[in-house]
């Protein structure tokens, strides 16, 4: 199986951070600084298997897809994908913002018969 890129991302996208609010607007530590946000994607259609969270792996989402791969999403600032669920490649599993993750980045895992897979030979840019 190969990822192709979705349209400008292969398994995040990035959100603009709004800047406003109802009532004001946001406000970061530097004028210029925006909140870093960025939507997970599923890079296949699959199954979503779990739906956890550990002290080591923050929130994690993981999918079995259908050729029997699956893809590990770990360290997510909030996991929206539900147990069970069936999703569509480049459907929203979650989200993973620099400011709530400081010490801990977004971690991608492929593994396929039990064995762990090198994501960067199956992903074309």
């Amino acid at each position: 199986m190969n990822i192709k890129p979705l349209s400008d991302r292969v398994v995040v996208k990035l959100v603009e951070a709004e800047e406003k609010t109802k009532t004001g607007i946001l406000l970061t530590a530097a004028a210029q600084e925006k909140p870093q946000v960025a939507e997970v994607v599923a890079v296949g259609d699959g199954t979503v298997i779990a739906v956890d969270w550990t002290p080591e792996s923050g929130n994690s989402v993981v999918l079995q897809h259908d050729n029997g791969m699956m893809t590990i999403y770990r360290n997510l600032s909030a996991a929206i994908a539900t147990k069970g669920h069936r999703v569509s490649a480049s459907e929203v599993i979650g989200y993973s913002s620099m400011e709530d993750q400081a010490d801990k980045m977004f971690e991608f895992e492929m593994w396929m018969g039990g064995k762990p897979l090198n994501p960067q030979s199956y992903i074309l840019f």
